[in-house]
Formats: C-alpha cells, sequence, structure tokens
C-alpha cells in the first residue's frame, strides 16, 4: 500500500509502489537496512542515521537520507505511524526533499501533513 500526495513526481510514485512490494523484517531498525540495499540497488546513495542539529543543541536522526540525481528521500521506517517521525521529518526542508514513512504493521488511511507519502510494506516470513 502507498498513499502519496500530489507533490510526489510520477517517477518516484512509481519507485515508491516498487517499495511497498519489497519484503522487509518486522523490527524496524534491520528493516531500515534492507530498505538501504534496495534503494542502494535503484542506485540512490544513501545515509543511516542521518544527524540534524537543532539551534537549541538538541540533535535528532532520520533513518535513511537517500540521495539520487539532485533529489532527496527523507525516511523513517516505523512498525506503525509515530507522531515523532512525523515531527522528525517535516523539521526538514529542501526544494527536491520528499519526507516519506514506511510502515511494518498497522495501517494509514490518511497522508500526514507536511509527509509527502506513507508506503506499509510486507514482513518478511
Amino acid at each position: 500500500m502507498m498513499l502519496g500526495t500530489k507533490f510526489v513526481p510520477e517517477h518516484l510514485v512509481s519507485l515508491l509502489q516498487k517499495i511497498a512490494k519489497v519484503p522487509l523484517s518486522n523490527h524496524a531498525g534491520k528493516a531500515h537496512y534492507e530498505l538501504v540495499d534496495f534503494l542502494e540497488q535503484e542506485s540512490f546513495f544513501c545515509e543511516c542515521e542521518h544527524t540534524i542539529y537543532h539551534l537549541d543543541g538538541r540533535q535528532e536522526r532520520v533513518d535513511v537520507m537517500a540521495h539520487r540525481d539532485g533529489e532527496v528521500l527523507a525516511i523513517e521506517v516505523d512498525s506503525q505511524l509515530k507522531r515523532k517521525s512525523v515531527m522528525r521529518l517535516s523539521q526538514l526542508e529542501g526544494g527536491d526533499l520528499y519526507r516519506i514513512i514506511v510502515i511494518l504493521k498497522g495501517t494509514c488511511k490518511k497522508v500526514p501533513d507536511d509527509i509527502h507519502a506513507v508506503v506499509k510494506v510486507p514482513i518478511k516470513e
């Protein structure tokens, strides 16, 4: 399942639909490395646990930052949709930056504000 907004370009919609078919582990920490493997096969350069520095000294990490042809996918991988992941991603800005949440369990009926897409993936057996 893939829910996207009108702001996701068609070529990324097809990539997200491919991701929606990739079976990942049911542990979010392991799943985000499996997602990186898939994205690298799709010619992305990936950073895991990308640090965001705040002016007040706080630091947060985004699971995956995937770069290709000037576009950046900021991806959080969660067992289910989490408010903290939405808030973390919504702090990121950039012209060709797309905020994506990959969920392993649960459902999502609507893409949260400031998020470009939510992708539900199957769990490995």
